[in-house]
């Protein structure tokens, strides 16, 4: 499948009957027109499988819509999971990107979603397992976020590795995150200065980078029955995920 990568921010798994009735309708002659989206037929799973990684341990299926991951071109969500698999993606590059630059600890102080529509938001103290906020009807994500993403990660502290916390910040386009490249060149100013940091606390924004892909899935109409999932009402959600961390150096 060697397709370049802006063609195949989405991939629709699809049947042959379903893509030779695209041709038969405006909606689906302007979906194969659409230069982002790759539709892929069932038939070719395995060799999908092989290429790349699905995460949420998925298997595609027909009706399946499928997004690239903003941190890894060979990795992809299914969109119904996508807000969250995505928030422990980030979380776990986080924690990968303090222990390169020599943290001794790093703890989650608190996880929050918040509806910026609705202006209402959930939030999970970690340290005491309180639920709080208005935002009731994602209780259930908090609470498996909690468990994917509750850690408490201690290192020797060793010297940082500039070299290989740059290369995963640009490998996996967290460059472009404020705060953790602000969190590099502090580090490594502290370093050269002699002001050590001791601590630091922080609230990151895990799903922000997942909007701009979200936006592309509302702008399209698809065929009826071509798309499992409700994708409107998923894509519409203006939902953010944080997390607070408490990293002490």
């Amino acid at each position: 499948m060697n397709i370049e990568k802006w063609r195949r921010r989405l991939v629709l798994i699809a049947t042959d009957v379903h893509i030779d009735g695209l041709e038969h309708d405006s909606e689906g002659l302007n979906l194969l027109k659409n230069q982002e989206v790759t539709i892929y037929p069932i038939k070719n799973s395995e060799e999908f499988e092989e290429k790349f990684t699905l995460l949420g341990g998925i298997m595609p299926q027909p009706g399946m819509l499928l997004l690239m991951s903003p941190y890894d071109d060979n990795t992809y969500v299914e969109l119904s999971d996508a807000r969250s698999l995505i928030a422990i993606e980030k979380a776990s590059l986080t924690l990968r990107f303090c222990s390169l630059l020599g943290a001794k600890s790093v703890s989650v102080k608190n996880i929050k979603i918040v509806d910026k529509e609705k202006h209402q938001e959930l939030n999970l103290d970690a340290e005491y397992n309180i639920i709080s906020g208005s935002l009731k009807a994602q209780q259930a994500e908090i609470e498996n976020l909690k468990n994917q993403i509750n850690v408490n990660a201690t290192f020797y502290g060793g010297n940082p590795d500039f070299d290989k916390a740059m290369r995963l910040l640009k490998s996996s386009r967290l460059h472009s995150d404020p705060f953790l490249k602000n969190l590099f060149e502090m580090v490594k100013e502290s370093k050269e200065t002699g002001n050590q940091i001791f601590e630091l606390s922080q609230e990151v924004s895990l799903t922000h980078s997942l909007q701009k892909t979200f936006n592309l899935v509302a702008s399209i109409k698809f065929p009826g029955g071509i798309v499992n999932s409700n994708y409107n009402s998923v894509t519409k959600e203006k939902i953010d995920i944080f997390l607070g961390l408490i990293i002490k150096f």
